[in-house]
């Protein structure tokens, strides 16, 4: 388990250091395209880590999805979700 928060670490300081490159380089951009752009980028990133989390979940053993709460049948549909299939970002929506 500690070999995975190493990799989770590690890719936590590549997408901070992405992040602050581009930060960098969206200066560059006038007003609505730079929210239009930091509007792309952040789905992007959204998309990445929830493809990321559902390859995870789709990882863990019995006993790690009892302790989550989850069953096996639960973790291998939410798994199997494409990665823009992403309800949480439209109930935030309804909610603003």
């Amino acid at each position: 388990m500690e070999d995975m928060a190493m990799k989770v670490a590690r890719k936590q300081v590549v997408v901070e250091q992405y992040s602050q490159d581009h930060g960098r380089a969206l200066r560059r951009f006038p007003g609505q395209a730079k929210t239009l752009v930091l509007a792309m980028v952040r789905r992007v990133q959204r998309w990445q880590r929830l493809a990321y989390e559902r390859r995870l979940l789709g990882a863990l053993d019995q006993h790690q999805l009892r302790d989550i709460g989850i069953t096996r049948a639960e973790a291998q549909r939410e798994s199997a979700r494409p990665f823009w299939d992403d309800a949480g970002t439209d109930e935030q929506r309804r909610e603003m």
